[in-house]
């Protein structure tokens, strides 16, 4: 960026005094409950609803979720879920979730697999 002349290089070098860094969320499960319930909170604000609460099987999937994404994804999750809630009952869902789960893991096999319905034997049988 800075060759491109897009950031200012002084200010790059400034800011490179002081690496951040910051680990995935899925190696950091212990903050999700907690962002979680901010989010929450934070969407209930801005539809003037009140989320009652949220329930711990909701927690427990959102906590066991491998999330490859960062916080923000699971903003964008939250923020889907209180739209969602808004013309249903209130709480939070898991369906959702499970089904990107899902996709995720035949998507891995599928690419492990490299698209083949079947094992592959080995060429001695």
């Amino acid at each position: 960026m800075v060759k491109q002349r897009t950031f200012r290089e002084d200010l790059y070098y400034r800011l490179k005094v002081f690496p951040i860094d910051v680990p995935p969320l899925r190696q950091r499960s212990e903050d999700i409950p907690k962002l979680v319930q901010h989010f929450t909170a934070l969407y209930a604000r801005r539809m003037n609803k009140t989320i009652a609460d949220i329930p711990s099987e909701t927690i427990d999937a959102l906590v066991r979720y491998t999330w490859p994404g960062n916080i923000r994804e699971l903003q964008n999750f939250i923020g889907l879920q209180d739209a969602e809630a808004s013309h249903q009952s209130p709480g939070l869902r898991t369906q959702r979730l499970c089904q990107r789960s899902r996709h995720e893991h035949v998507t891995k096999v599928l690419t492990k697999s490299r698209h083949r319905r079947r094992s592959v034997t080995s060429s001695s049988e």
